[in-house]
């Protein structure tokens, strides 16, 4: 069965807390969801060390058959996202709504009763 988990990510995304970052996403990559959806609508800034993670698991999780999809982001975030060429990497839409709706009318997960 397909799965997909939610994240809600608060706050910055930087050297200070990195690591706390990785440990969450690194154990999603490795369990048994196929979708790990990245809501960073409460994330107001990220640095090089936060982006870099993201893109290292964005790769981990591509390599292991999985995909991370981003949501909610705001403008200046979308920049950086956009000048770093990371729209190759996953996919961004404006809503987890959105994001759902894409995995189950491309049959990326089928709804349970």
């Amino acid at each position: 069965m397909t799965k997909f988990k939610i994240i809600y990510l608060k706050g910055n995304i930087t050297l200070d807390n990195v690591k706390k970052f990785q440990k969450t996403i690194s154990r999603l990559v490795f369990s048994n969801y196929n979708f790990i959806i990245l809501n960073m609508e409460k994330t107001t800034f990220i640095n090089k060390t936060g982006l870099e993670a993201i893109i290292k698991y964005a790769i981990l999780a591509r390599k292991r058959n999985k995909e991370i999809i981003i949501t909610n982001i705001g403008n200046s975030l979308k920049e950086i996202f956009q000048t770093t060429a990371f729209f190759m990497v996953a996919k961004f839409f404006d809503s987890d709504k959105e994001a759902i709706e894409y995995l189950y009318q491309n049959n990326r997960v089928s709804k349970t009763k």
